[in-house]
């Protein structure tokens, strides 16, 4: 494994459950390979969604998604709720316990949901830590996945 500034290349065979990429989140999985969080946007009154929604804040009632769009976020946000896990519930995640589970809620507003990298003993606590992106590019496997750390830790 090697890491950058926000990136973490992990370059083991991944052994857990493959994310879903199909073709309504294709454009957000290929941001995450570039090393961008992409979210779903309104073009018409710029209202960010999480995941792909129709807009519900103005009359945008195009063909759906005809005037919504992927783009690229600020990457940083919240913690809006958070546990530490202390069991596997698939034998891909053994090695990680304990790990934290975050529901982040990004600074364009949507919550999105990811581990984090730091370690956390208070979950209750970290709610409204501030927390940044971080890629987790598994090249040999073809995928990035965001993952969230700490802000001034």
């Amino acid at each position: 494994m090697t890491t950058q500034d926000n990136v973490i290349t992990v370059d083991a065979e991944w052994k857990k459950p493959f994310p879903n990429i199909d073709n309504d989140t294709r454009e957000f999985w290929e941001g995450l390979s570039r090393h961008e969080l992409l979210l779903w946007r309104c073009k018409c009154c710029r209202t960010w969604y999480w995941p792909k929604a129709f807009c519900n804040k103005c009359d945008n009632y195009g063909a759906f998604g005809s005037n919504m769009g992927w783009e690229n976020s600020s990457g940083k946000g919240k913690i809006f709720s958070c546990n530490v896990h202390h069991m596997a519930f698939h034998p891909g995640f053994r090695d990680d316990i304990p790990y934290a589970y975050a529901v982040v809620q990004t600074e364009e507003g949507p919550l999105i949901s990811a581990m984090l990298i730091d370690k956390i003993s208070d979950p209750i606590g970290s709610v409204g830590s501030p927390v940044e992106v971080v890629f987790e590019d598994h090249p040999k496997d073809g995928f990035t996945l965001p993952r969230f750390r700490l802000v001034g830790r």
